[in-house]
């Protein structure tokens, strides 16, 4: 049987290595890669196992924190996680993962 895709709006609660923000669909997680706590944003996803995985289709609110990336190919590449915070959210972000 096919997973089925789901298009939904979720809010990142929280955040896990490497570079995933996690939100909640039907009591269950949701793993959104490239996404910070305070986000929501509109995914597209499947169920994997116990859990969904989901891509950014695009950004319905940023979080508070956020700054303009300095890279105009940001949100494309990948290459440089963090660059939308300030050093020092970052620091605490990976503090909080450790």
């Amino acid at each position: 049987m096919r997973n089925k895709i789901i298009e939904t709006e979720i809010d990142i609660k929280n955040f896990k290595f490497p570079n995933v923000g996690v939100g909640e669909y039907e009591n269950k997680n949701v793993n959104i890669k490239n996404t910070l706590p305070g986000q929501k944003v509109l995914v597209k996803m499947a169920k994997k196992r116990r859990a969904y995985i989901g891509k950014v289709l695009d950004f319905i609110k940023r979080a508070d924190y956020e700054i303009e990336p300095l890279c105009a190919d940001f949100l494309n590449c990948g290459g440089c996680t963090f660059q939308n915070i300030e050093y020092e959210k970052e620091l605490e972000i990976k503090k909080n993962m450790v």
